[in-house]
């Protein structure tokens, strides 16, 4: 099992950084703009076959496409995503929840709620991920950085909880989650966090004590994004959110610790002191 996913994990990174180094090579955000709409629009519809039940359909065809054109949308624009986006976006929401009401149905009214969260849950926060890409001076670095303190702090707290793991953390969501992983995994996060930055364009920008900061909550929202897609499962009655890799699971378990962490990222990124 260890093995397994220790191989998947180095695949995975290295197919990533392949297609960015390729961005990279030719000053194309195409990969990145691929990958991102990609796992987020599938992401999405994980996200409505999980909520969905006999009595409630959420529309997860669509609401994936409608996702991945948001993202889009925003990636062509960067770093704010466009004047027109958020009028767009205000009109899918009152499209959708005039559907629910015009037609008389609660439960189209209830899909429509949880259709429109679940676009805030992925796309709104993924955005932020775009933000933090194209940061001037030093996106790709930060890109970087960022899949770096999560994914290393999702592979620590694993390795951590596994080996160290003794008390609960949250055992009605997750019960193989421990407060012992978590200092593990947040640890090993800040740790390949500052790895990043000591070898980047970040330590011409930041001092070495404002990233070690900016890693702390980047940490930590990332593992409660992880507690909240555990709590969707959880009432799917399902252990991953798809079979897309084995130990891995699906898309949305994929982008779990991103979503929530991106904006904490971004804003500590933002609001760091910097290099004078």
């Amino acid at each position: 099992m260890f093995k397994t996913r220790i191989l998947l994990g180095l695949v995975l990174v290295s197919v990533i950084s392949a297609v960015l180094w390729l961005d990279h090579r030719y000053q194309a955000t195409w990969g990145f703009a691929g990958i991102l709409v990609l796992v987020c629009t599938g992401g999405l519809y994980e996200y409505a076959r999980l909520l969905s039940r006999p009595d409630l359909r959420l529309p997860a065809i669509e609401l994936a496409l409608l996702g991945g054109a948001f993202l889009l949308l925003q990636i062509a624009q960067p770093p704010h995503g466009g004047e027109y986006l958020l009028p767009l976006v205000a009109l899918v929401v009152v499209l959708l929840l005039s559907e629910g009401v015009f037609r008389g149905d609660p439960n189209r009214s209830e899909s429509a709620v949880l259709s429109i969260a679940g676009l805030v849950y992925v796309c709104f926060l993924a955005s932020f991920v775009t933000r933090i890409r194209f940061f001037d001076g030093f996106g790709e670095a930060a890109f970087f950085w960022f899949l770096a303190v999560n994914k290393v702090t999702d592979s620590g707290a694993f390795f951590a909880g596994k080996t160290l793991g003794r008390r609960k953390l949250c055992p009605n969501v997750s019960p193989g989650k421990t407060w012992e992983g978590s200092f593990g995994g947040t640890i090993a996060g800040v740790g390949a966090g500052m790895v990043v930055w000591s070898v980047s364009p970040m330590r011409d920008v930041f001092p070495w004590w404002a990233i070690l900061l900016a890693a702390i909550p980047a940490s930590v929202s990332g593992q409660v994004g992880d507690l909240v897609e555990s709590l969707f499962k959880r009432k799917a009655g399902q252990k991953d959110s798809g079979a897309l890799l084995p130990q891995f699971g699906g898309f949305l378990d994929l982008l779990d610790c991103l979503l929530l962490s991106a904006p904490f990222s971004y804003y500590a990124l933002l609001w760091m002191p910097r290099v004078q």
